[in-house]
């Protein structure tokens, strides 16, 4: 029996549940092509649901490239991680999203991420490191820094080892969880004095709930 030949996948995760085209998926419809060209085995996974569903399930149509779009919906937060581990890349085309926690995930996957060079992308997608920066607007850098990663196994796995490094335990539950507590702490230090009087307050008048008074005071 002949032998299947392997499928490289991209992965885009975009947000339609809140209903607004922050995710910008016309910036990846305008590369997929080249992308498809240089690799016709490809597939893009987009994930979720909202208002732009079928009208982005139309355009791949209408470009004559849904054969290398699937389209799973909203899926539950469970299956996120199985999905993200059967791709090779995460590619991101948000224009506003902060630090998007699909990068960091994808990368604590050991995923290497294509994103675009603004808001919080840069603190984890480090060009020719973890993944490429591109500029929005720039279909042709897109398609080129995807296929880039789609070319090169060995490129993949290192930039995926780094943002492995890169991530843990940096974005770590637990290593968040203790910084933030690192940082009351210290307001509480240099507020001390302000805490004390507002407590004072709070357990004498009776306006003020009880759960506001700092403990400890």
């Amino acid at each position: 029996m002949p032998t299947r030949r392997a499928t490289k996948r991209a992965i885009n995760a975009l947000g339609f549940g809140r209903g607004f085209d922050t995710e910008h998926c016309h910036e990846l419809l305008a590369a997929a092509p080249e992308v498809i060209r240089r690799h016709p085995e490809v597939r893009f996974l987009l994930v979720g649901d909202g208002v732009l569903y079928d009208e982005l399930r139309a355009r791949v149509r209408a470009l004559g490239i849904l054969d290398h779009f699937v389209f799973p919906g909203l899926v539950e937060r469970e299956r996120i991680p199985r999905m993200v581990a059967a791709m090779d890349i995460l590619v991101h085309t948000s224009l506003r999203e902060g630090l998007a926690r699909a990068l960091v995930q994808a990368l604590a996957m050991g995923k290497p991420c294509v994103a675009f060079d603004l808001d919080g992308a840069p603190e984890v997608v480090i060009s020719g490191s973890t993944g490429y920066l591109v500029q929005p607007g720039d279909p042709a850098s897109l398609s080129d820094s995807i296929s880039s990663l789609l070319s090169d196994p060995e490129k993949r796995r290192r930039m995926g080892e780094e943002g492995r490094r890169l991530t843990n335990p940096t974005f770590r539950a637990e290593t968040m969880v203790q910084r933030v507590a690192e940082v009351y702490q210290a307001l509480r230090i240099l507020h001390g004095r302000r805490l004390a009087r507002f407590d004072a307050r709070a357990r004498t008048r009776p306006e003020i709930r009880p759960e506001l008074a700092a403990p400890g005071l």
